[in-house]
C-alpha cells in the first residue's frame, strides 16, 4: 500500500488516480515514440496541469519515468497564458510535465 502517517495518508485516492493516469499516458507515449534515427525525442507537455501531481506523486512519477532506460521527466511551471489555454482556474501554480526519451 501507500505510506500512512497517523490518520493522514501521504497521497489521497484522487492523487493516486491522477498519478496512475500520468503513468499510463507516459507508457502509451513511450510505446508510440519512434526516434526515426534521432538520438532523442522531447515530448513537451505530455502530462497536462489537469493531471495535477502533488509533491509525493511527482516524486513517484519521476522515479517511474527514470526507471525506463533513456527516459527523464521535468516539471515546467505554466505561464498565465498557458493556464488560461488549459482552462486551469486554480490560483496556485500549475505544472506541465515534459518527457525526454532517448536511445541508450
Amino acid at each position: 500500500g501507500y505510506p500512512q502517517y497517523g490518520r493522514m495518508r501521504e497521497k489521497s485516492d484522487a492523487a493516486i488516480r491522477r498519478e496512475d493516469a500520468a503513468k499510463r499516458t507516459f507508457l502509451e507515449a513511450l510505446r508510440a515514440t519512434d526516434l526515426h534515427g534521432s538520438p532523442s525525442a522531447v515530448l513537451p507537455g505530455l502530462i497536462s496541469p489537469s493531471l495535477h501531481l502533488t509533491g509525493p506523486c511527482w516524486s513517484t512519477f519521476s522515479k517511474f519515468v527514470k526507471g525506463h532506460p533513456g527516459c527523464s521527466a521535468c516539471r515546467r511551471k505554466a505561464t498565465p497564458e498557458e493556464k488560461a489555454t488549459a482552462k486551469q482556474t486554480r490560483k496556485a501554480d500549475v505544472w506541465w510535465v515534459d518527457v525526454t526519451i532517448s536511445r541508450e
